[in-house]
C-alpha cells in the first residue's frame, strides 16, 4: 500500500465510521444526573452504529440519484458532521470520550465486533463458496 492510500485510509475511516455518529449521539442524548446511564461500551459502539447508518443513507441517496462517488460521499458526510457539530457545539465535548473498562462483557462485545468486521470486509463470493458450497449436492 502506498503512503498516500494509507494516509487517506486513516483520515476517512474515522470520518465515515465514528465522527458523524459521535456528534449526532452527543447532540441528541440527554444527560442523566442519577448516575444510571448507558454502559461505557454502549457509548463507544452507539456512535459507530449511527455513523454506519448515516453513511449508508447518504450512499444510498447518491446511488438512487445516479451520482454515487466516494469523494461525494465523503464530502456530504463532512458537511453533515460540520453542521451537527456547529449547531450543537455547546453539547458536544470531545474531552468526554468514555474510557473502556475491560471486563468479560466488554471483551466479548469487542470480539463480536472484530468478527463482524472481518466477515464484513471479506469478499462475498469467497465467503459463500467456503460456507455453503460444501453443503450443496453436486
Amino acid at each position: 500500500m502506498d503512503p498516500v492510500s494509507a494516509l487517506l485510509s486513516f483520515v476517512t475511516i474515522p470520518l465515515t465510521f465514528f465522527l458523524p455518529g459521535y456528534f449526532t449521539y452527543s447532540a441528541l442524548r440527554h444527560e442523566r444526573t442519577d448516575g444510571q446511564g448507558v454502559l461505557t461500551l454502549q457509548k463507544v459502539l452507539m456512535p459507530i452504529l449511527i455513523s454506519v447508518v448515516i453513511t449508508s443513507w447518504i450512499s444510498m441517496a447518491l446511488l438512487v440519484l445516479g451520482v454515487f462517488s466516494f469523494p461525494g460521499v465523503l464530502s456530504l458526510i463532512g458537511i453533515y458532521t460540520f453542521l451537527v457539530a456547529f449547531r450543537f457545539r455547546r453539547k458536544i465535548n470531545l474531552r468526554r470520550l468514555p474510557k473502556i473498562v475491560l471486563d468479560r462483557r466488554t471483551v466479548f462485545l469487542i470480539l463480536l465486533v472484530v468478527v463482524a468486521v472481518v466477515l464484513f470486509f471479506r469478499p462475498y463470493e469467497e465467503t459463500f463458496e467456503q460456507f455453503f458450497m460444501p453443503l450443496s449436492l453436486h
